[in-house]
């Protein structure tokens, strides 16, 4: 078949840019909440030497491939939102002025609109023209008897810290798409993207209809608001650069707690949090099948699902290297593992430790480690999740076999689930 033939085929989606735009918007955020996990989830991997030395952050991310993804992915479809957003903005104004006339100056395509003489065109205009475009629609409000000019609830877009921030996503863009040669590590992109480009995305789903912001929120079990509590972790760059005090390191270690959560609440098969999920299903009458949409399941159906999880959840708690089973933060089924190992000691000191550092949601995938500190401190958990304890050496030797290594795993797993598991709930 000819290729043009295609064009029987095309389907025009919700106007000119609303679905797409909203598409490009969630799948920037997810790439962005990604980035932690893509260097397989080791927070200590991002700080890469002591403040006083020359370099302060790990250059090495870029050998993760899954960083290198989330990165352009989470570049490119920033890029992609605040375009289509611009674009619409002109099209709202009115159809033409969205389209590509570059042959004419601005001014010349404002005077032709009044006078309705330009025909559409099929080509979108460049967007570094769209950007100077809204600038001169700006001004046409200081001429009296224009027709068309920028609503003022878009002023924002043209004052100069945003226009920046405009800017350096399009050259980032660019660089990814055309040479591939920059890479942001992880703290430095984590500053970029949270105290620069999300308070820039809020300020334009400001403007849209409350449906579409809590469209875009990822609101978790435990009642959390991802976005809107990344928007509220403030840090500047230099923080780093002063001492890398236990402040900016907290504000780190959040971020990464908080991107975990909207990472793995993509992953939850509803829309509802699941505990909601459970209060809403329990007033449902017989014959009412509340389907999801976009999943395209059932209430009931998701709350199988879940009771599923939880079933096979309590099995696997039974295996000797699981320490304990906690309530998930962010789907809230009693599905959130945490995992135990014994850190052997040196010759010369013969001090086994028990580290509880690992911890997976086995239904929505939540999850953490050490590296990240615990999601107590944060009020993420009721619960602490890691400990580390100190059970002296249990071997007979300093090179214990695989049958004394899995004795020891039993003997603590038999000690801590069967005496200390009711006094956890406390710490």
């Amino acid at each position: 078949m000819p290729l043009n033939k295609l064009k029987e085929f095309e389907t025009k989606i919700h106007g000119p840019f609303g679905g797409i735009k909203y598409t490009a918007l969630k799948n920037a955020l997810h790439n962005y909440y990604n980035t932690l996990n893509a260097i397989d989830g080791d927070l200590s991997l991002t700080f890469f030497s002591l403040p006083e030395e020359e370099t302060e952050f790990d250059n090495d991310n870029h050998q993760f491939e899954g960083y290198q993804d989330a990165f352009i992915s989470t570049i490119i479809n920033f890029h992609h939102f605040v375009e289509l957003h611009i674009k619409e903005i002109l099209y709202q104004c009115h159809p033409l002025l969205a389209t590509d006339m570059r042959k004419m100056d601005n001014a010349t395509v404002l005077e032709y609109l009044e006078s309705e003489k330009i025909i559409p065109s099929d080509r979108s205009i460049d967007f570094n023209t769209a950007l100077e475009l809204l600038k001169d629609l700006k001004k046409s409000r200081d001429s009296v008897g224009k027709k068309f000019i920028l609503d003022s609830k878009h002023d924002f877009l043209l004052e100069l810290h945003n226009r920046n921030i405009i800017k350096k996503l399009f050259e980032y863009r660019n660089a990814s798409l055309h040479k591939a040669d920059v890479l942001l590590p992880y703290i430095a992109f984590d500053y970029f993207i949270s105290q620069h480009v999300l308070p820039l995305i809020k300020g334009i789903l400001d403007t849209e209809p409350d449906y579409e912001y809590l469209n875009i929120e990822r609101q978790t079990a435990s009642g959390i608001k991802v976005l809107k509590e990344i928007l509220e972790v403030k840090f500047v760059i230099s923080d780093l650069k002063k001492d890398a005090s236990n402040a900016f390191i907290k504000k780190i270690e959040k971020l990464a707690h908080l991107k975990e959560l909207g990472r793995s609440s993509y992953n939850i098969p509803t829309s509802i949090p699941v505990n909601l999920l459970k209060q809403k299903i329990s007033k449902l009458i017989e014959d009412d099948d509340d389907t999801d949409l976009e999943f395209g399941l059932s209430n009931k159906d998701l709350l199988e699902k879940c009771e599923l999880a939880e079933e096979l959840a309590k099995i696997e708690s039974e295996h000797v290297k699981v320490h304990n089973i906690h309530i998930c933060p962010c789907c809230g089924a009693k599905t959130l593992l945490s995992y135990w190992k014994v850190d052997f000691p040196m010759p010369e000191m013969p001090i086994a430790y028990i580290e509880v550092n690992d911890a997976k949601c086995n239904f929505c995938g939540y999850a953490i480690n050490a590296s990240m500190n615990d999601p107590h401190k944060f009020k993420i958990t009721k619960e602490k999740i890691f400990d580390t304890i100190e059970m002296g050496w249990p071997f007979d030797s300093l090179a214990p076999t695989t049958e004394d290594i899995t004795l020891a795993y039993k003997g603590y797993a038999i000690i801590t689930k069967k005496k200390s598991l009711p006094q956890k709930s406390n710490l």
